[in-house]
């Protein structure tokens, strides 16, 4: 497991500022590289150096690209209590064997079809669309795509701390 970063930071005259981030993630089920963009003003309502008043505003831009061969993987929401990711699975993608030492995975299948993994022997089921499947706290799952169909399911981890085990 690998995350690389490259950043600057500096400013633009007086009141402005700018940053680059460059990043190269391999942890977890995916991998992607990007880059994020931020730009920040201040704008002075006094004239005294001393005098800090003053408005910020700022903005920022994030581009990535996930590995190819690889699932998109989109965080929707995460708190103390669950991690809720919406998966994207191309046609001859898969998610691989994996367990959540700590906690359940339940996926809920919106659109297409795929094998569910249920051990590491190469037991699989076939799961699709309106299905929801569950992965008790340290069982095995994966999914493996191989219809023409993109599969799309909303996976919720709970609690967010289950953990992510290879297998």
């Amino acid at each position: 497991q690998i995350l690389q970063t490259l950043s600057y930071n500096g400013r633009v005259g007086e009141r402005s500022g700018v940053g680059i981030i460059l990043f190269n993630d391999k942890n977890g089920y995916h991998s992607q590289k990007g880059m994020k963009l931020t730009y920040a003003h201040h704008l002075m309502f006094s004239r005294d150096e001393f005098d800090l008043n003053q408005l910020s505003f700022g903005v920022s831009a994030d581009f990535f690209q996930p590995t190819d061969g690889e699932p998109i993987r989109s965080l929707i929401t995460q708190s103390k209590d669950a991690v809720v990711v919406a998966w994207y699975i191309k046609q001859g993608q898969e998610i691989p064997l994996h367990i959540h030492p700590q906690g359940q995975d339940t996926w809920t299948l919106l659109t297409g079809k795929g094998h569910y993994y249920l051990d590491n022997n190469g037991t699989t089921r076939p799961i699709m669309a309106g299905d929801v499947v569950v992965a008790h706290t340290g069982e095995v799952h994966g999914v493996f795509n191989d219809n023409p169909e993109p599969l799309v399911f909303i996976s919720v981890v709970s609690p967010a701390d289950a953990g992510y085990q290879a297998i």
